[in-house]
């Protein structure tokens, strides 16, 4: 709760923050939520084998998330944290949780939709329990059925649709040259541009016009990716994805003020020498050993993918004008500059 506290603190009441199944059992009995992203409770101070699905919420708030250095931290502030106590705590203090569930690799992988939806469903369950839809946005990497499947169709619209926000996550793959692999073909390009455009267009659909939308999310990867350049789709030529993003309703462009805008995530806080894990190990984007791994993703510097030709034309609906920064360092988003009009300045914190 320390790290919530802290961003409402700095004047951040948009706060990104992933769940994940607590217990009992694994995986018969996922009955609750809890705040974090772990899969071994050894980042938390646990044992190696011990994983969050094994103990309740209640369990889980005996261990402590570890400093960025590794070391203890055993302030019951910096406590795992129920999703029940996190959702009344923003309705007390008018905070809007942008919620991210994660899920662990599961085999077969249907085990994976079904634990991703059960965070969904629990989660909104959890809010309405306290009136707290409003204070709700779920990030979602999966279409709008599967992301309501935990309730079915009917049940769904009846109570919940329209109550809370979505951000579907639009594009997670990208068509670049990988260190196993050679150029992504036209071909490959093209099918990738059909697939990110229509599931924007699919949820905008699903959306009533995107009227649930608070953001959709995207990855620039590079100034060559075609997402940070002119694509064109039905006979209308787009200045990238943020570009279309903010397209993805009828309001725009006539009310510029209601144009979608585009969740980028501040991936590597450090800038092009990389992160630290969730399990406190160290790793980079763009220049990862190994196979796949892309050579010239630069996800790990959004201040220069932000800078992109087609997204820092400082009014246009391709500007980081319509860019919503998801960063645990918006104190350096905040000296950010575009030419144009109107400052850009970090909108979203995320603290973990």
């Amino acid at each position: 709760m320390a790290a919530f506290k802290a961003a409402l603190g700095a004047g951040y009441r948009v706060l990104e923050i992933d769940a994940a199944m607590a217990g009992p059992a694994c995986p018969d009995a996922y009955t609750e939520v809890f705040v974090g992203h772990y899969f071994s409770m050894l980042a938390a101070g646990g044992n190696v084998n011990d994983q969050p699905c094994q103990f309740t919420a209640q369990q889980l708030g005996q261990f402590s998330m570890r400093l960025r250095d590794g070391s203890a931290n055993t302030l019951p502030s910096n406590a795992l944290a129920n999703i029940k106590d996190v959702v009344n705590w923003a309705k007390a203090n008018q905070v809007l949780l942008m919620i991210d569930p994660k899920v662990p690799s599961l085999s077969p992988s249907s085990q994976e939709d079904d634990q991703y939806s059960r965070i969904i469903g629990r989660v909104l369950q959890v809010a309405r329990e306290v009136d707290a839809l409003e204070n709700v946005a779920i990030k979602t990497t999966y279409n709008y059925n599967s992301s309501t499947a935990y309730f079915g169709p009917v049940d769904f619209e009846s109570i919940f649709a329209g109550r809370f926000l979505w951000s579907p996550i639009v594009n997670k793959a990208a068509c670049m040259k990988s260190k196993d692999q050679g150029p992504c073909t036209d071909s490959d390009k093209a099918s990738e541009i059909s697939t990110v455009t229509g599931a924007a267009a699919a949820w905008r659909q699903a959306t009533n016009d995107s009227k649930q939308i608070i953001t959709y999310e995207i990855q620039l990867y590079n100034s060559a990716h075609w997402a940070s350049n002119p694509f064109t789709v039905q006979g209308v030529t787009y200045q990238g994805l943020i570009d279309f993003a903010a397209r993805q309703t009828s309001n725009c462009p006539a009310k510029s003020w209601l144009c979608k805008r585009s969740a980028i995530w501040s991936i590597d806080p450090a800038g092009d020498k990389g992160t630290l894990g969730r399990e406190y190990n160290w790793k980079f984007l763009g220049n990862t050993v190994g196979k796949g791994a892309w050579e010239d993703d630069q996800r790990g510097n959004p201040f220069v993918t932000l800078g992109y030709a087609a997204s820092s034309n400082g009014t246009g609906y391709g500007s980081p004008l319509y860019a919503a920064v998801i960063t645990d360092r918006p104190d350096m988003y905040s000296q950010f500059q575009i030419s144009g009009p109107q400052p850009f300045s970090a909108v979203k914190a995320e603290e973990k």
